[in-house]
């Protein structure tokens, strides 16, 4: 007597089918990830160039004028790889003597974005930094 089996062939491909599909969408995902991780990190990378850039002109225009006066609002970079980011600069300063001398203290803060909040884009950096005038 033969046993006839029927479709158990069907079952076991597809099965193979769903295993096989699965890890296709796995190996998918994983590469949309990598792939925006990539662009996050370039993103940064770029937010803190033009943070630097920002803070760069601000320790220059505060040494140069011996005021807060030159930080009046937020520009844009032009000519750079960072031509994209807004910088909002802003600036603070305290008066101090110490016999005979008479010097400033400058707290410099320089955030530098790109995009508006909830964009996939957004990025924003910020560096701080303290700038005397001492002689």
């Amino acid at each position: 007597m033969i046993k006839q089996q029927k479709g158990i062939n069907l079952v076991s491909v597809i099965f193979l089918l769903v295993v096989i599909s699965a890890i296709g969408l796995f190996m998918l995902t994983l590469g949309n990830v990598q792939q925006q991780t990539s662009t996050y990190s370039v993103l940064s990378s770029r937010a803190v160039y033009a943070a630097q850039s920002g803070m760069q002109w601000a320790i220059r225009s505060v040494l140069t004028t011996n005021d807060c006066s030159a930080f009046t609002g937020d520009f844009n970079l032009t000519g750079t790889v960072s031509s994209n980011f807004t910088i909002s600069p802003s600036c603070t300063f305290s008066m101090h003597t110490e016999n005979p001398l008479t010097y400033n203290v400058y707290q410099l803060s320089v955030t530098a974005r790109n995009g508006s909040v909830g964009d996939d884009d957004y990025i924003s950096r910020t560096i701080t930094a303290k700038v005397t005038d001492l002689p």
